[in-house]
């Protein structure tokens, strides 16, 4: 969790290296592993005690009391380390940071607190304490909202060429959508109610759609009072939309669809007055970056004992055992789950259905009669998918 903190301080200073993780030398309630992170600070997804500063350049040799910074809420504010070095001119840059407490710790007074801060004369950057990830609090920008990503088009390569394969229709997606749709709708609500009342869809229709389709996931309000099911909802702000055609996946448990969307689409996405966020097909977050590439052949069904996948370069082979897997499989006598790799490599015609042809395929792959495909993705934990309650690799 300490490297979360240092990404943090990362993205707040832009031009400096200090991390926040100097912090607890200086002041032991502020150390992050040893903090008691109650239950509703791990559902906010931040601490409601304190916020993190640093104050302006200018302001930086002198000393600060809780009084400059916001009397009414702040009980403290402690004073660390300061960072410095030297610009491309050799100036030395001089960084004085603080920690500032709540009088009475709670959401409402925290949040209050960072938006006292923000417009503080002295202050330059200030950031609530996340627990894993960053999102903004009242943002002054649409630019400042983050866009997830969703890993569903890993590179596939063989037969001398390598080509970006989209596998959101593989049965893979047509199995675990709701998983995967409560995966984003969770992440989205982590950050949506603090979004206030920036115009989100325009930014980011008139920003990242083209001509060029777009697989996305659109996050819907809440209703308030509907006695419609959670599909049947969703089916209505779509027709608002999206083409039936362009529909993929619709949620049956949360307020959310995937869908293939493109520049033509802004205006009736803009004037749905329920859709309220749109980000990539299934959209995530990672908790770390395993620089391992992860490679998983096309036919190689059958896990290889004593190969732990989610940290070795992956041996990939494809024999008969892999055909007679898929075979029980389209008989209905193999239930894989939860296996991405099963319902990504099984299918060894890409048709996005695993039946008997796939079978017979793997079995001629497995005497060398076929050639063998190889999905592979840039960071091994690309290929992990975190469903709400399980972690989906193998």
């Amino acid at each position: 969790m300490k490297k979360v903190v240092s990404v943090l301080t990362a993205i707040m200073l832009m031009i400096s290296s200090f991390s926040f993780l100097a912090f607890a030398e200086y002041d032991e309630d502020y150390d992050f592993d040893s903090y008691q992170w109650s239950q509703e600070e791990l559902d906010a997804g931040f601490r409601f005690d304190c916020v993190c500063l640093i104050v302006k350049p200018e302001y930086s040799l002198r000393e600060f009391t809780a009084d400059d910074f916001c009397p009414e809420l702040a009980d403290r504010a402690v004073w660390e380390n300061p960072h410095t070095e030297e610009d491309n001119k050799g100036c030395v840059i001089f960084d004085s940071l603080y920690i500032v407490y709540c009088k009475e710790p709670s959401e409402e007074n925290v949040i209050k607190l960072y938006l006292a801060l923000r417009d503080n004369q002295y202050v330059g950057h200030c950031q609530l304490n996340f627990y894993s990830e960053i999102f903004p609090i009242y943002p002054k920008s649409p630019s400042d909202i983050p866009i997830y990503d969703g890993y569903y088009s890993p590179s596939l390569s063989g037969d001398g060429e390598s080509i970006e394969k989209n596998m959101l229709y593989n049965p893979y997606y047509q199995k675990y959508y709701n998983e995967l749709l409560e995966n984003s709708f969770q992440l989205f609500n982590k950050f949506g109610k603090y979004m206030g009342d920036i115009d989100f869809i325009e930014y980011y229709t008139e920003n990242y759609l083209s001509d060029v389709p777009s697989y996305s996931t659109l996050i819907f309000k809440t209703p308030e009072n509907t006695d419609l099911t959670v599909r049947e909802y969703n089916e209505s702000v779509l027709k608002k939309c999206v083409k039936d055609e362009n529909i993929l996946y619709v949620g049956d448990t949360v307020y959310a669809a995937v869908v293939k969307i493109n520049y033509d689409d802004s205006e009736a996405l803009c004037g749905t007055e329920e859709l309220v966020y749109i980000a990539d097909a299934f959209f995530t977050r990672y908790e770390g970056m395993l620089c391992v590439a992860g490679t998983y052949s096309v036919g190689d069904v059958v896990t290889i004992a004593g190969v732990d996948y989610g940290t070795d370069v992956h041996e990939n082979r494809v024999t008969a055992a892999d055909a007679r897997c898929v075979l029980r499989y389209s008989a209905g006598l193999f239930n894989p789950e939860p296996s991405k790799r099963f319902y990504f490599c099984a299918d060894m015609n890409f048709d996005n259905e695993i039946n008997s042809a796939d079978a017979r395929l793997i079995l001629r792959a497995s005497a060398g009669l076929e050639e063998t495909y190889e999905y592979c993705y840039s960071y091994d934990i690309y290929w992990c998918d975190y469903f709400p309650d399980i972690l989906l690799s193998e």
